[in-house]
C-alpha cells in the first residue's frame, strides 16, 4: 500500500509533459520554461557579470567598425554583443527522439563573463562552413582582450549493426578539433582561424571519433567554442583606438607617429606613456622613449609589456602604475550609451610619483588628467559604480567581491592546470595520430600498451609540501567543485584525514611528506638535499590586515614571535632579513612577503630534482610509480628480480583471495612493562600485595619477541608466477 502511495506522487509540467516527484523541481522547472522569450528592461553594463547568460533569443547585431586612414588591421570592438538562444524546449521538427533527449547540449547558448574561459554552443542546420565563420565574427567582437580559441562538434553516430543510434558531445579535452589553439590578437589572427576552418572536413573528422568502423557520422548537430581569455599577454601592439579614446582630452592616444602619421610597430606604447609622464614633448619622445626601454630590456625581439612586469617597473622607474580599462555601458532605457572606466591593476606601492594609463586591447595610452578621464568609475569584482577614481580606489580596499578572492583564486588555479595539462596532452596527441579507427574492432595489445602509455603521458603530477593534510582540507569543497568540471575524480587515497593522493583523469595531486622519512619539516627537507637557498621568517601573527602590506619597513623582531610554537627569531636571523630587505631594495612590506613565498617554490623546486634523480638512476618515475617510499621500494625492489612475476586472482577463483584473507587471524599485541631489570622488577607486585603478601625480586630476564617469526618468514622463498589451483574432490588434478 505504500508502495502504491510513491507512485501516485508524480507531477506532470502542464506545458512539455514531463514528470517529477516532487513539487518543487516542478516549480522551478515551470518557472525556467516561462521565462523563455522573456525579458526586462534593465540599465546594465556591456560587460557580462560572471557566470551571466543571455534569457531572450534575439539576433545578433554587429557594431564593428573601422577607422579610416590607418594602415593597420586591427578592428575597432564596440562591445560585446547580444548573442542568440534557442528556447529551452525542443522544437516539434527536430530529427530524432535522440536529438530531443540532448537537446539541452545542441541548443544555441553561450557561457560568458568567466574569468578564465568563456564557451559558446551553435547549433547547425547544415555542415555549412560560413555558419561556422560567421560565428567566430561574432564571438571575436565579444571579447576585449588576446584570447586563445579552440572548437569541437557534437554529433550523432548510428551502429549499422545493433540499429543504435549515440549522441557524442563537444569536449575541450578528449575531442578538440585543433592539436593546440590559436591565439588571437586582432583581425589578422582572426583571418588565419577562418581560412585555417574552412579547410576542415567536418564529416571526416567526426568519422574519426568513432569507436569502430560499425558506425557511421549520422548527423553534425552543434559546435562548440571554448576561448581562453589571457591576462598575462604582452602589450605594445597598435591597435586602432575608437573614437571617444582618440578625441578624448584626458588621454594621448599614442597610437601614430605625429611626423609620419603611421602607427607605431616597435611595441614600445609604455615607454613612450613613461616619456611623456615625465615630462618629455610629444612631439619629440623617441629618443627618450627608447632610453627607457634600454633600461629595462636589451632585447632586440621585444614583444610588449605584460601586468603582470608592471610590478617590475614600478620598482625600475619608482613611480606608481595605475591601468585603467574603459568599458561602454549602455542604457536601453534612454538607448544612450556612456564610457566608464574600470581600475584592473592597482598599484600596492607607496611612492610620490604616480603614472595612469588606459588600457584598449594591447595598447597603453597615457592618461594626463585623470579627474576628466571619465565621469564614472566601475568596480571590476562587483559592478557598483563612483563617480571619481578616489571613490573607487576607496571602495576596493573594503570590496566583499574583492575581499571573498579564495573561490575565484582556486578556479584560476585549476584552469591553469587544465592549461599545463593541454600541453602535456600535445605529445599523447602525437602518439594516437598512428592509431586507425578499423583496428578498434579487435583490440590488440599494442592497442592496449599504447593506451597505457598515453595515460602515462598525459599524466600531470601536482607537488605539495603538507598539501595532503592542510592544503587540500581548507580549501576542500570549492577545490573540489572548480575540479570536476574539468574531469572526474577517479581515485583519492587517504590516511585519516590525509590526502596522500588525489587522480583524476589527466591530474595526480601529491604530498611530498610522504617521501622522506616521517616527521621532517620543510626546513629540514631544504637542508637534507643542500639547497642553495632555505626557508624564510616570517611575522605570521603580526600580519592581521592587509593594510600591513604596506608598511614601508621591517616590523619589529619581537614581531616574529610564534604563540603556536612558542619559538622567536634570533638577533642574527633578524639581521639576515633585514639585509634581505636591503639587497632586494624592497619599498614595502608586500616585497618581503613575495620573497617570502618565493620561497616556499625556488628550494623546494631544487630538492624535488635531486630526491627524483636518486629515483631516475634505478629506473624510477618516482612520482608516477608510487605514492609514498615503501610503493617505491617494492617498485625497485620487483624489477631487481630476474625472470620473476607476481600474479594475482582471476575473477572465477575469487573465492580463493577471500578464503585467505579470512584464515588470517591474530590479535592486539599487549605489552605490559617495557622496562625490567635483574634484582629490581618486582614478580606480580601488585597482585601480591593485593593479598597481603610481600613480592620477590626477579633473579632473571628473558625476552621473546614473537615478532622476529616475521624476519624468518621473509627470508623464506616467496610464491612467484601463475598459480595452478588442484581441488580435493578431482583428486588435485591439475585443472
Amino acid at each position: 500500500m505504500h508502495e502504491q502511495r510513491r507512485a501516485q506522487r508524480e507531477y506532470n509540467c502542464n506545458i512539455c509533459g514531463e514528470v517529477f516527484r516532487n513539487i518543487f523541481p516542478l516549480q522551478a522547472h515551470q518557472h525556467d520554461v516561462l521565462q523563455v522569450g522573456r525579458g526586462k528592461r534593465t540599465k546594465t553594463p556591456t560587460r557580462r557579470t560572471k557566470r551571466q547568460r543571455t534569457d531572450e533569443p534575439e539576433l545578433p547585431t554587429s557594431s564593428t567598425r573601422v577607422n579610416e586612414g590607418a594602415s593597420t588591421s586591427t578592428v575597432v570592438n564596440e562591445g560585446p554583443q547580444e548573442f542568440p538562444q534557442d528556447p529551452l524546449l525542443p522544437p516539434s521538427n527536430l530529427p530524432s527522439q535522440l536529438h530531443r533527449e540532448h537537446w539541452r547540449a545542441i541548443r544555441t547558448r553561450e557561457s560568458r563573463g568567466n574569468r578564465i574561459q568563456d564557451w559558446y554552443n551553435y547549433r547547425l542546420s547544415s555542415m555549412n562552413m560560413g555558419q561556422l565563420v560567421n560565428s567566430i565574427q561574432h564571438l571575436f567582437e565579444d571579447q576585449t582582450t588576446v584570447f586563445k580559441l579552440n572548437l569541437s562538434f557534437g554529433f550523432v553516430l548510428f551502429n549499422n549493426e545493433t540499429q543504435q543510434m549515440q549522441y557524442h558531445h563537444p569536449s575541450a579535452n578528449n575531442s578538440r578539433v585543433f592539436d593546440s589553439p590559436f591565439q588571437i590578437r586582432d583581425r589578422e589572427d582572426l583571418a588565419q582561424v577562418r581560412e585555417t576552418i574552412q579547410n576542415i572536413d567536418i564529416h571526416e573528422w567526426a568519422r574519426q571519433q568513432r569507436p569502430n568502423s560499425k558506425w557511421i557520422v549520422m548527423d553534425v548537430t552543434n559546435v562548440t567554442f571554448y576561448v581562453t581569455k589571457l591576462r598575462d599577454h604582452p602589450i605594445g601592439r597598435s591597435v586602432r583606438l575608437p573614437k571617444y579614446i582618440l578625441e578624448s582630452r584626458a588621454i594621448v592616444s599614442l597610437a601614430c607617429n605625429e611626423h609620419t602619421g603611421l602607427p607605431y610597430e616597435d611595441k614600445l606604447c609604455f615607454f613612450r606613456c613613461l616619456a611623456l609622464h615625465r615630462g618629455f614633448h610629444p612631439h619629440n619622445l623617441e629618443r627618450d622613449t627608447h632610453y627607457f626601454y634600454e633600461q629595462y630590456s636589451q632585447d632586440d625581439d621585444f614583444d610588449g609589456v605584460t601586468l603582470e612586469e608592471l610590478q617590475e617597473l614600478e620598482k625600475l622607474f619608482e613611480l606608481n602604475i595605475f591601468v585603467y580599462r574603459p568599458t561602454e555601458l549602455h542604457d536601453e532605457d534612454d538607448d544612450t550609451t556612456s564610457i566608464v572606466a574600470q581600475l584592473i591593476q592597482c598599484s600596492h606601492r607607496s611612492y610620490a610619483n604616480s603614472m595612469y594609463l588606459n588600457l584598449y586591447g594591447s595598447h597603453f595610452s597615457y592618461i594626463k588628467n585623470l579627474a576628466m578621464y571619465s565621469k564614472s568609475y566601475c568596480c571590476s569584482e562587483c559592478d557598483k559604480m563612483w563617480k571619481t577614481a578616489k571613490a573607487l580606489n576607496q571602495h576596493e580596499r573594503t570590496c566583499e567581491a574583492t575581499q571573498n578572492t579564495e573561490d575565484q583564486m582556486i578556479e584560476e588555479m585549476v584552469g591553469c592546470l587544465m592549461g599545463l595539462n593541454s600541453e602535456v596532452s600535445e605529445d599523447e596527441d602525437e602518439v594516437n595520430k598512428d592509431k586507425l579507427v578499423e583496428e578498434r574492432d579487435v583490440v590488440h595489445p599494442l592497442l592496449k600498451l599504447q593506451d597505457k602509455l598515453s595515460e602515462y603521458l598525459q599524466e600531470l603530477p601536482i607537488l605539495g609540501f603538507n598539501s595532503g593534510k592542510y592544503d587540500i582540507n581548507a580549501a576542500k569543497n570549492p577545490f573540489f567543485s572548480h575540479l570536476v568540471k574539468y574531469e572526474q575524480v577517479k581515485f583519492v587515497i587517504k590516511r585519516n584525514n590525509n590526502h596522500m593522493c588525489l587522480k583524476t583523469q589527466h591530474l595526480k595531486f601529491l604530498d611530498i611528506t610522504n617521501y622522506p622519512a616521517p616527521g621532517f619539516s620543510y626546513e629540514q627537507f631544504l637542508k637534507a638535499y643542500e639547497c642553495s637557498q632555505t626557508k624564510g621568517y616570517f611575522p605570521y601573527e603580526w600580519v592581521d590586515s592587509l593594510d600591513k602590506l604596506n608598511r614601508c619597513s621591517l616590523p619589529p623582531r619581537e614581531t616574529f614571535h610564534s604563540t603556536l610554537s612558542g619559538t622567536d627569531i634570533t638577533d642574527e636571523q633578524y639581521e639576515y632579513c633585514q639585509g634581505v630587505w636591503d639587497e632586494q631594495n624592497m619599498t614595502t612590506f608586500r616585497d618581503f612577503l613575495v620573497w617570502y613565498n618565493n620561497l616556499d617554490v625556488v628550494p623546494f623546486l631544487e630538492a624535488i630534482d635531486k630526491m627524483s634523480n636518486f629515483w631516475q638512476e634505478r629506473n624510477i618515475d618516482m612520482f608516477k610509480d608510487g605514492v609514498s617510499v615503501p610503493g617505491l621500494t617494492m617498485k625497485y625492489l620487483f624489477s631487481n628480480i630476474p625472470g620473476t612475476y607476481f600474479s594475482l586472482f582471476s575473477e572465477k577463483d575469487k573465492d580463493m583471495y577471500y578464503s585467505m584473507k579470512d584464515n588470517n587471524v591474530g590479535g592486539p599485541s599487549i605489552i605490559f612493562n617495557r622496562y625490567h631489570e635483574k634484582e629490581k622488577s618486582f614478580i606480580r607486585k601488585e597482585e601480591m600485595r593485593a593479598t597481603g603478601k610481600e613480592s620477590e625480586p626477579c633473579k632473571n630476564v628473558v625476552g621473546y619477541d614473537a615478532n622476529a617469526l616475521y624476519l624468518w618468514a621473509i627470508m623464506q622463498d616467496m610464491l612467484t608466477g601463475q598459480y595452478t589451483r588442484r581441488l580435493e574432490e578431482d583428486g588435485f588434478k591439475k585443472l
